[in-house]
């Protein structure tokens, strides 16, 4: 009997045709092959080759990625701190400028009641030198003080725990 109305196109017809066979009948090695079925001897040895070189550029892709990401924090910090360093050089400008402004404004308040500005630089920067060596003297012994006073505490701290494991300690003067 002849078909009524138009036919359908040969693709359609092929694909048809392929999902009339049942997959089991399908040859594995054929056309008609199911991308899903599973591979066997020298196939499935071909596949994970492939899949293993797939994995390994994944992972190059991944540890590029991070040591991308980690240059980039690197490079962020020294961008920080580069910017830090400079905004503390500024700040440290305006510091010694002010510093200079005022002890200049007072060696020549000084040197104007003496009646020569020298006077008053040699004042204002004598008593700034005085100033500074007793500042440091006695920050200097203040650290020495106390550095010893944490070394005495610290073999006191041990002789007592001589004592109490030994019956005594390295130090017989002290021993009861």
């Amino acid at each position: 009997m002849p078909e009524t109305g138009p036919s359908p196109p040969p693709e359609f017809r092929s694909r048809a045709r392929q999902a009339d066979i049942p997959p089991s009948a399908a040859d594995p090695c054929g056309p008609n092959r199911r991308p899903d079925a599973e591979k066997v001897g020298p196939d499935a040895f071909k596949e994970a080759l492939g899949r293993l070189a797939e994995a390994r550029e994944y992972v190059g892709h991944l540890a590029a990625a991070e040591l991308d990401r980690v240059k980039l924090k690197l490079r962020r910090a020294v961008m920080w701190a580069a910017a830090g360093f400079v905004g503390l050089v500024l700040l440290l400008a305006v510091l010694v400028s002010a510093a200079f402004l005022l002890l200049a404004g007072i060696a020549e308040a000084i040197g104007n009641l003496f009646g020569h500005l020298w006077i008053g630089n040699v004042i204002v920067g004598g008593g700034i030198l005085l100033l500074t060596a007793a500042a440091v003297w006695l920050g200097l012994n203040r650290w020495q003080a106390s550095a010893f006073k944490a070394i005495k505490k610290r073999y006191e701290s041990r002789k007592r725990r001589q004592r109490v494991e030994f019956g005594h300690s390295v130090d017989p003067t002290t021993d009861g």
